[in-house]
């Protein structure tokens, strides 16, 4: 090969660069940093050579940026490689001109490593064999402290030699002189020469065509892309599948590679992959004056984050990382995906992306490896380490996944692809429509006393209105309505849950309850069905003043319309229940069957001239009564009082078989005769203190039982009847004999017999 290139006089001289730092009052020693090979044998046109950035005398040297400059017209870049025990980022290409680039930048991360190596190397490729330069500019190095250091520099050059000329050429011998010659005889005359046809003229030649310009560059135009990662492993969020970490996303220019598998992983990748920061590569995209976006948040299992990114020719490549957070170092990453075609125009992208591993820690991926705590409680769980276990060499590869290499748990393991990227074309959403309001609706205003009002709804409204929506817009605490059908006053009570409710029609009357009284509007338009006359009495005809004219309830002692409100308890469906009201003044008789399926009833008295029904301190018993006419709760007595006359309504509830029995009974025991316990049965027809004394033949008291205050009702089972042990006052069982009960009330008592056999 060496001999090829010498027969083709092909010879490159590549120079040494070479810098001297010169250090200020903090002096760290001299630091050299140069070109090498710095000389070399070149190959011909096409063939490529590596030339790397050395750096001699490193001690004490916190971190670098250097710049390396070309001719692109001689040299071509094919990649660049970095050296990771000195930290250094990607390289990033500044264009030159619109032909080609001209230089490659590089900067660290972090501390240097004390002592000599090769911070970076480039490959290039001969175009073209011609004299060049390779400069070192835009120099940085910095010490422990952070200042910048003096330095000088030195430019180098690659160097052709002028080809060897060309042998000059042999002269040609002097010729021999040709003899005498011998006359010819005399030639027979020639006959007359045929005369040679005209000559045919040779065609003009074809011109060469103009050769064709070279096209001009395509130049993308600036682009915003809408950009979205897709979590595609599955499970709880912290119990299974795997969190990302906030992502980075980063336009940059085109050739810079963020990673590499098969390459050691730089510092500010290995800080994303083992704990999510992403301030290294953060600093490396403003250094580079890339285009970023953060995803806000973690991605959580089955989620996803969009940004929107701007690219155009400076930056037209895409890339991005996250980390696994429940493994050791793990990422998903983009390295250098181009945004844009060959023609320049922006690309819809879909890829699946798969997980890899930094190689920067060792992956055991087992719980005592993972930093912090698995569980919550110090003595359960075994002591974990928080320590970082480095790997030797370690370098970038695709991710075995935790089962493969560890046990974390099973629910954390994942399957490739993990993520999904999609990058589109950002299109604004367009500014809504303007909501033009609609005209406004006709309104009315009704003036309401506080107290008893009887209304019609004036307008027909937008949404109907049900008694329920009525009481909230009115404030009422009742609202009541004369059943057309059965001629029976219904009514709505505000705050009972499962009160019957119904609609609001026009050109119907309702009597509303509304404490505070005050103006209400009604809007709407005119009713489809135009009020003829009230229902409730056609003399009854509604207006302000009517409603104005109604006592205010503060004062009242009595209300013309008033509504029990009962709230029922076990019903059995199928069976027709009635609720029966009773004033015991004035002894008049109000029923309303049961809605079943509510399991709300309500009885309703009303006079439409305005006459009291309920005054303060009436009694009203009220009873439930099956289809058989059979009271199955109650009755319950009750004194109406002066704040029900304000809210115009009495809430009772009842269970069925809540019966309160007419007259107070003692039922005998059971078991009878018993062994050694036994219950005493009793029922009561008012509330009052109940005691059973126990007595032996002689009448001596063997036991007293003080059962306390009971209420109206019956205790004639196990769980409610009155209990005797069979012992004494002193804890004694007594022995077999008769022996007498007695139950005792405030205005009752009655005896009865038991026997103890043994």
């Amino acid at each position: 090969m060496k001999n090829q290139l010498f027969n083709r006089k092909l010879f490159f001289s590549l120079m040494a660069v070479v810098m001297c730092l010169g250090w200020t009052a903090m002096s760290y020693g001299a630091a050299t940093v140069s070109v090498e090979p710095a000389t070399m044998d070149s190959p011909a046109v096409g063939e490529q050579f590596t030339v790397s950035i050395n750096i001699s005398g490193a001690a004490g040297v916190a971190g670098y940026q250097v710049t390396l400059n070309f001719d692109p017209t001689a040299l071509k870049y094919i990649s660049s490689a970095y050296n990771a025990d000195y930290m250094a980022a990607f390289p990033g290409i500044s264009p030159s001109g619109l032909a080609s680039d001209s230089s490659i930048r590089f900067t660290t991360l972090g501390a240097a490593q004390d002592k000599d190596g090769t911070l970076a190397t480039v490959t290039f490729e001969v175009i073209e064999v011609k004299a060049s330069s390779i400069t070192l500019s835009d120099v940085v190095v910095s010490g422990d402290g952070g200042a910048s250091l003096e330095i000088t520099t030195a430019d180098g050059s690659v160097t052709v030699p002028a080809p060897e000329p060309d042998p000059e050429p042999e002269p040609d011998p002097e010729p021999t002189p040709d003899p005498e010659p011998t006359p010819d005889p005399e030639p027979e005359p020639d006959p007359e020469p045929t005369p040679d046809p005209e000559p045919t003229p040779d065609p003009e030649p074809t011109p060469d065509p103009e050769p064709m310009p070279d096209p001009e560059p395509v130049v993308p135009e600036s682009t915003m892309f809408k950009i979205t990662l897709t979590n595609l492993t599955t499970g709880e969020p912290g119990m299974g599948g795997q969190i990302f970490s906030p992502p980075i996303f980063a336009a940059h220019t085109a050739g810079v590679k963020v990673y590499e598998v098969g390459q050691p992983a730089s510092q500010a990748l290995v800080l994303l992959a083992e704990n999510g920061d992403t301030s290294g590569l953060a600093a490396l995209a403003a250094a580079a004056k890339a285009n970023t976006a953060m995803g806000e948040g973690l991605v959580v299992p089955g989620a996803s984050v969009s940004v929107v990114l701007t690219a155009d020719a400076m930056n037209s490549s895409l890339s991005l990382a996250t980390m696994l957070v429940s493994t050791n170092d793990a990422f998903i990453g983009v390295a250098d995906l181009a945004l844009f075609d060959e023609a320049g125009m922006p690309m819809s992208i879909t890829r699946e992306l798969r997980s890899y591993d930094a190689g920067s820690e060792q992956n055991t991926e087992r719980a005592s490896d993972i930093p912090g705590p698995v569980g919550l409680d110090a003595e359960m769980d075994p002591p974990h380490s928080n320590a970082r276990v480095p790997t030797e060499g370690g370098v970038i590869t695709p991710h075995a996944g935790i089962l493969g290499v560890g046990q974390v748990g099973e629910a954390f393991a994942w399957t490739e692809p993990t993520a999904m990227l999609t990058v589109e074309v950002y299109v604004p959403e367009p500014d809504p429509e303007p909501v033009v309001p609609p005209p406004p609706l006709p309104t009315y205003d009704v003036t309401l006393a506080a107290g008893l009002n009887m209304i019609s709804v004036p307008l027909m409204p937008t949404e109907p209105y049900t008694a329920q929506s009525l009481a909230d817009m009115l404030k009422a605490t009742v609202v009541i309505k004369l059943d057309a059908t059965t001629q029976e006053f219904v009514g709505y009570v505000a705050g009972v849950e499962g009160g019957y409710d119904f609609g609001i029609e026009g050109g119907k009357g309702y009597i509303v309850n509304t404490p505070m009284g005050g103006m209400v509007t009604f809007s709407g338009t005119a009713w489809a069905n135009p009020p003829a006359k009230m229902e409730m009495a056609a003399e009854m005809e509604m207006s302000s003043e009517d409603a104005a004219a109604a006592p205010k309830l503060s004062t009242a002692k009595g209300a013309w319309a008033f509504v029990i409100s009962s709230d029922l308890q076990d019903i059995q469906l199928g069976t027709s229940y009635t609720v029966v009201a009773k004033n015991l003044r004035t002894g008049v008789v109000t029923t309303q069957k049961v809605d079943n399926d509510k399991g709300y009833g309500s009885t309703v008295w009303a006079d439409l001239n305005r006459k009291d029904v309920v005054e303060a301190g009436d009694k009203v018993e009220i009873a439930l009564i099956d289809e058989n006419g059979t009271v199955v709760s109650g009755p319950f007595e009750r004194t109406v009082q002066t704040s029900d006359i304000n809210n115009a309504y009495l809430s009772v509830q009842m269970r069925v078989g809540d019966v309160r029995p007419k007259e107070t009974i003692l039922g005998q025991n059971f078991p009878n005769p018993f062994n050694p316990e036994t219950w005493i049965p009793y029922q009561l027809s008012r509330d009052s203190n109940v005691a059973v004394q126990i007595y032996n033949v002689s009448g001596h008291t063997v036991r007293t039982l003080n059962l306390g205050h009971k209420s109206t009702g019956s205790y004639m089972t196990s769980s409610t009847a009155a209990y005797w042990d069979g012992k004494n006052e002193a804890g004694e069982h007594v022995s077999s004999g008769i022996y007498f009960y007695v139950l005792q009330t405030a205005n009752f008592t009655a005896t009865r017999r038991m026997v103890i056999l043994k």
